[in-house]
């Protein structure tokens, strides 16, 4: 008879993978020093700029 049971340690299926759960994504302070935008923002403003060209 083959032994059905899951491994110690192991979660029902077989995932023994599961990544942590994200960390909440917090703003900038808009007073900090040096300020840059970052690839984000700037993809964004492109985006806003060419969607109001395009008007």
């Amino acid at each position: 008879m083959r032994n059905t049971t899951a491994p110690s340690g192991a979660l029902p299926g077989g995932r023994h993978d599961l990544a942590p759960p994200p960390l909440p994504m917090v703003a900038r302070r808009p007073d900090e020093e040096h300020r840059v935008a970052t690839p984000p923002e700037l993809l964004y403003h492109l985006c806003f700029v060419v969607a109001v060209g395009q008007a």
